[in-house]
């Protein structure tokens, strides 16, 4: 899944060498573009597209990705608020499934009284 995303400088000092991370939910894989912005003056704000991608073996249920950026001010390291997004994963559902396990019982059902009609004839 590709998400958007925007960093924002509301200090008022210009930031350089801006390095936006993502920690991904464990057997996820995370890509964020771009890896580094140069710069960002204060009131300007940057788009970032990070892309979420579950391993093979993640099951259905709620996960959480943390995401921060660190830069510098001058000698200055600093680091924005850390902020968490979640990802749910559903279950596909079988419709053809479904329909043949509702026919199924159906035609049980059916058997069923059909059955108990005719034994209550004798």
């Amino acid at each position: 899944m590709d998400i958007k995303a925007d960093l924002h400088n509301d200090g008022t000092l210009t930031l350089f060498n801006i390095i936006p991370e993502i920690s991904p939910p464990l057997g996820w894989t995370a890509d964020v573009l771009p890896k580094r912005i140069e710069e960002l003056a204060p009131g300007d704000k940057e788009s970032i597209q990070i892309h979420l991608s579950p391993g093979p073996e993640v099951g259905v249920g709620e996960y959480e990705a943390q995401i921060e950026a660190k830069g510098q001010s001058g000698s200055e390291v600093v680091e924005a608020l850390e902020k968490r997004l979640k990802v749910r994963i559903s279950a596909k559902t079988n419709i053809t499934a479904t329909l043949v396990l509702v026919l199924g019982l159906v035609v049980l059902i059916t058997g069923i009284v059909f059955m108990g009609v005719k034994l209550s004839r004798r």
